[in-house]
């Protein structure tokens, strides 16, 4: 298993530059905003404000996210930040995998990323979530893919369960 780390950005680690987020289906509306700019700014979505920073995705079980960096780098560390608030249809995801390529074309296997804090009321909290590994192939990285498993559907213990469920991303960020 992966060990986590955490990044301190007071001790001079940037974020590595990003130059173009691509996902396996468009945000939905009207979380479809500027979402490339957004997902790597450098600032964090507020749980329950969704009127920036966030993308969304509704009534989806899979999504793939795939972020090219600007150059060929070591990569140490990911972060992907996600929000759960059940009083919002919103849904923390079920599974986030990471797998990373120096071409585009060969990947590594997928590595698990992990949530750096458990949800404390799976029914009542309200959020935000950052999920991370430090987890990747030595050697250098162009390309990473992310594979988000989410719920489609509010689940049974929901008031509303059946409905479309919401996923929400605010931040992916590479050291």
């Amino acid at each position: 298993h992966p060990s986590l780390q955490t990044v301190d950005r007071s001790k001079g680690h940037q974020p590595l530059a990003i130059a173009d987020i691509r996902f396996s289906q468009p945000p939905t509306p009207p979380y479809d905003g500027p979402f490339k700019q957004q997902l790597a700014d450098g600032r964090w979505g507020v749980a329950g404000d969704y009127t920036a920073q966030w993308a969304g995705f509704q009534n989806i079980d899979t999504l793939l996210m795939e972020v090219d960096l600007q150059r060929v780098s070591k990569v140490d560390h990911l972060a992907l930040g996600c929000c759960h608030s059940p009083s919002d249809w919103v849904l923390k995801p079920l599974q986030v995998q990471v797998r990373y390529s120096f071409d585009g074309a060969h990947y590594s296997p997928w590595y698990p990323a992990d949530p750096a804090m458990q949800v404390q009321d799976i029914k009542n909290s309200s959020q935000r979530l950052s999920y991370s590994t430090s987890a990747h192939p030595k050697g250098y990285v162009k390309t990473i893919q992310l594979r988000i498993v989410s719920r489609k559907t509010l689940p049974i213990w929901h008031d509303y369960a059946g409905q479309p469920a919401w996923l929400m991303i605010d931040e992916v960020s590479v050291y």
